[in-house]
C-alpha cells in the first residue's frame, strides 16, 4: 500500500513539475510612424520595388518558451525566441518563413520582467528562399528598436555570412528605406499556458513506477477463506 501511495505522489509531482514550466509569453510592440522615407525611383529597375509612406510604421510580437527574466541588460535572447512576427507596413516577417534570417534580438527588462529596451532586426530574402544565397540577391530589413532607427525594403546584399545571414547591405534606386524616432513601445507580455506533454523518458520513468506498484499488489499473497 505504502508503494502505491509513493507511485502516484511521484507521479503527481512529474505532472506538477511540467505544468508549471509549461507557461509561455509573447511580447506585442508598436513603433511610432515613420518620420521620413526614401523610396525607390521608378520605374522600378530589380527585385519587388515597394515604397512607404509617413503613416506607416513597425509592429509585431515575439514570443518565448517561457518569460523573460527580469533586470537583462542588453542581453542575446535568441536562444529563447521561439517565435516572432515583425511588420514594417510593407511586408511581414515570420519565423516561419523559408528565407527569414535573424539578424540580433537583444532586450533588456525591469523588475518584473518587462521589456524597457531592445534592438531587434530580422531580414527575408526577396525569394523567400531557404538558401544558399550569394552577394547580390535582394532582401529586406525589419527591426524593432526602441532608439531611433530605420527599415529598409529590397537592399541588394553585399556579404552573405554564417548561416545564410546578409551581414552588410547596399542601396540602389530600386531600394527603399524608412527612418523612425525613438517612441516604440512594448506593452505587457500576454502569458499562456502551453499543453502538457511528458517526455519519452518521463514516460517510460512513470511507466516504470506505475507497473512496479501493480506488480508488487498482484505478487501479495491471498489469504485462504475460513
Amino acid at each position: 500500500m505504502r508503494l502505491c501511495i509513493a507511485v502516484y505522489a511521484l507521479a503527481a509531482g512529474l505532472l506538477t513539475s511540467l505544468a508549471a514550466s509549461a507557461q509561455a509569453a509573447t511580447y506585442p510592440f508598436n513603433g511610432p510612424a515613420y518620420s521620413a522615407v526614401f523610396n525607390f525611383t521608378a520605374p522600378c529597375g530589380a527585385g519587388a520595388c515597394a515604397g512607404y509612406t509617413l503613416g506607416m510604421n513597425v509592429s509585431g510580437w515575439f514570443a518565448t518558451a517561457t518569460p523573460l527574466a527580469p533586470h537583462l541588460v542588453s542581453a542575446d535572447i535568441s536562444g529563447q525566441v521561439s517565435g516572432y512576427s515583425l511588420s514594417n507596413g510593407l511586408i511581414t516577417i515570420a519565423d516561419s518563413d523559408p528565407g527569414a534570417r535573424v539578424g540580433q534580438f537583444q532586450v533588456s527588462t525591469d523588475a518584473s520582467g518587462r521589456i524597457t529596451d531592445s534592438a531587434i532586426s530580422v531580414s527575408r530574402w526577396q525569394d523567400n528562399l531557404s538558401g544558399p544565397h550569394v552577394p547580390g540577391n535582394r532582401v529586406d530589413f525589419v527591426t524593432a528598436d526602441t532608439f531611433s532607427s530605420a527599415t529598409s525594403h529590397n537592399r541588394l546584399c553585399a556579404v552573405v555570412g554564417a548561416g545564410d545571414r546578409c551581414t552588410s547591405v547596399n542601396s540602389d534606386a530600386s531600394s527603399s528605406v524608412a527612418d523612425y524616432p525613438v517612441g516604440l513601445v512594448w506593452t505587457q507580455a500576454l502569458s499562456t499556458t502551453a499543453v502538457p506533454t511528458l517526455s519519452e523518458a518521463a514516460l517510460l520513468l512513470l511507466a516504470g513506477l506505475m507497473a512496479a506498484g501493480v506488480g508488487r499488489r498482484a505478487l501479495r499473497p491471498v489469504r485462504a477463506v475460513r
